[in-house]
C-alpha cells in the first residue's frame, strides 16, 4: 500500500515532466504551471514520509512516564482554537494524570481535531473532556457528512479513504487514523467512533487514570 502512495505521485511527476520536456514550444507559463505542480505533487509524497515516518516511531517513545493529560487538553485547545475553530467543555479544572507519551496523545488530538475541522468544511469542532474515577475521555465531534456504516468498519485501516475524503482532503492518504488508533493502542486506551451520515462523527479516546482523581 505504501508502496502504491509513493508511486502515484512519482508518475504523475514524471509524465509532466516528460511532456513538458518534448515540447519545443514550451512557454515559460507552461513550464511554471508543471513546476506548481510537481511542488504540489512533493508536498505530498512529504506528508506521506512523514506519516509512515511517525507510525515507525511510535515503537519508540517512551511510554512510563506519568503527565496530567488536562494540562495537555487545555494547552492543545488554547493554541489550535482558531486554527480549527474550537470549543472546549468538561471537567477542564480535574487534575488526570495518565501513564504514557504526553507528545504521542497530543498528536491524536491533533490527527483527530485536523480530521474534524476537514470534514465540517469549517464549522465549529466540539472537544469534551471527562474524569471519571478510574479512567478519563476526550472526544472530537464534527458537524460533517458522517459515514456509513461500512465506511466505519474501516476507517482505521492503513490508506483507507472514505467516499467523501478526495473531495475535503485532496492531499490525505488514510494513515492520519491509523497512526492515532496505534498510539492509543499502546497507551492500553481504546477509541471509539459514533457516526452517522448527515449527522456527524464523533472519535472518543479513553485512557486509564494512573490513580484515583
Amino acid at each position: 500500500n505504501a508502496s502504491h502512495q509513493l508511486r502515484t505521485p512519482l508518475a504523475t511527476m514524471q509524465a509532466e515532466i516528460d511532456v513538458a520536456l518534448r515540447d519545443k514550444k514550451l512557454s515559460t507559463a507552461g513550464a511554471r504551471e508543471v513546476l506548481h505542480s510537481n511542488l504540489e505533487e512533493i508536498g505530498r509524497l512529504r506528508a506521506l514520509s512523514d506519516q509512515l515516518l511517525k507510525l515507525t516511531r511510535t515503537g519508540d517513545a517512551d511510554y512510563e512516564k506519568t503527565f496530567d493529560l488536562t494540562t495537555v487538553v487545555k494547552r492543545f485547545a488554547a493554541t489550535n482554537k482558531k486554527r480549527y475553530n474550537l470549543a472546549l467543555a468538561g471537567d477542564i479544572k480535574r487534575k488526570a494524570c495518565v501513564v504514557g507519551d504526553a507528545v504521542l496523545i497530543e498528536e491524536v488530538l491533533k490527527i483527530l481535531c485536523e480530521n474534524a475541522h476537514q470534514y465540517s468544511e469549517g464549522k465549529q469542532v466540539a472537544v469534551g473532556y471527562g474524569v471519571g474515577r478510574s479512567s478519563v475521555k476526550v472526544s472530537v465531534t464534527d458537524l460533517g457528512p458522517g459515514m456509513s456504516q461500512a465506511e466505519q468498519t474501516r476507517v482505521f485501516d492503513r490508506f483507507y479513504r472514505g467516499k467523501d475524503s478526495a473531495r475535503m482532503n485532496p492531499s490525505g492518504h488514510g494513515l492520519g487514523l491509523a497512526l492515532a488508533q496505534d498510539i492509543v493502542s499502546r497507551h492500553d486506551g481504546s477509541l471509539a467512533l459514533k457516526s452517522k451520515p448527515g449527522k456527524g462523527t464523533t472519535f472518543t479516546v479513553c485512557l486509564s487514570l494512573s490513580n484515583s482523581v
